[in-house]
């Protein structure tokens, strides 16, 4: 028995030796002082139970932050105490972050993958061999309005993985054009206020370019159909300031009467498209009428037969 009470009184007493050295550890690396091996395993742990925490917090309020995400942003940048170009700053390093995961070499693929995209059974159309077309000015229509309309992801589980896969491929092209247009805006992303999809343009698209880029959209209408002087679907404000996106780019008339029916004063910051058809110089065009032009490939007819022979170099 008397062994046994030792023993306890043993354990006792390095039980509170070991407390107190952690206690005095941790205060001394509470005030910045590191203790090589402690510091180490002490900033670990507080990273699990960070992880842990945000984790139950981001579960428990999940719906909440789905439906009220901007203003969910927001609060947590004014707990930080970030003033507006503090945040602005913060949002184009998250964006930036995103965009340049693979540098050039990324770049580089998405041009690739674009123009595998672009001569696939899927979007290409050879007008030579078809009869009964309407739109005559390229001898090979790109269509990229009928894989917007495939079935959305959330109902994955009844559709065919055909189907999935053809989604997933149609954000991807919505994804190439919203890095692209970040790249080429930077910081200027932030001044943004709204995305202007033109007239006759790839409606489907554009809102999906507009949902990534987290800024609201503007359809653009060739005839105004409740007040003589909205020429569009949507709230726009002469104080906005806008970029215009759509999926292909062919002679720019349809950007420039979009662009015609905008307030005078309102900014716009550019065109922005995945293709340049340049069979039809859309891009001057666009140059003359003050509208900066950007896309990520061009291609004409006799490229695309050229990629049809031989493949994407």
């Amino acid at each position: 028995m008397k062994i046994l009470g030792i023993i306890g009184d043993l354990g006792l007493y390095l039980t509170i030796g070991f407390l107190t050295i952690v206690g005095i550890l941790d205060l001394v690396d509470k005030y910045n002082f590191p203790v090589p091996v402690y510091t180490k395993w002490a900033l670990k742990k507080r990273q699990q139970e960070l992880r842990r925490d945000l984790g139950i917090f981001f579960e428990t309020n999940s719906n909440y932050i789905n439906k009220n995400e901007e203003l969910f942003i927001n609060s947590v940048f004014s707990m930080l105490n970030l003033n507006q170009d503090k945040m602005f700053k913060l949002r184009y390093a998250l964006y930036k972050l995103q965009v340049e995961n693979d540098g050039d070499v990324k770049a580089n693929s998405i041009e690739k993958k674009l123009k595998q995209i672009c001569i696939s059974e899927l979007c290409l159309i050879n007008q030579q061999a078809l009869e009964n077309i309407l739109y005559k000015k390229v001898k090979y229509f790109i269509d990229f309005h009928d894989l917007m309309f495939v079935a959305p992801l959330s109902n994955e589980n009844r559709i065919k993985n055909e189907q999935i896969g053809l989604c997933q491929l149609s954000y991807e092209l919505c994804d190439m054009l919203a890095k692209d247009i970040l790249k080429i805006l930077g910081e200027s992303i932030n001044e943004v206020t709204k995305v202007i999809i033109p007239i006759d343009g790839n409606l489907l698209f554009g809102c999906k370019v507009a949902s990534i880029l987290k800024k609201p959209f503007v359809h653009a209408q060739s005839s105004p159909q409740i007040f003589a002087d909205k020429y569009w679907h949507g709230k726009l404000d002469v104080k906005d300031k806008v970029i215009i996106v759509n999926d292909v780019l062919v002679t720019g008339n349809q950007i420039i009467e979009t662009k015609g029916l905008l307030p005078d004063s309102m900014h716009i910051f550019g065109f922005f498209c995945l293709l340049n058809r340049n069979d039809y110089n859309g891009v001057e065009r666009l140059n003359d009428n003050n509208i900066i032009p950007n896309y990520i490939i061009q291609l004409n007819d006799e490229e695309i037969e050229k990629i049809v022979r031989v493949g994407v170099k």
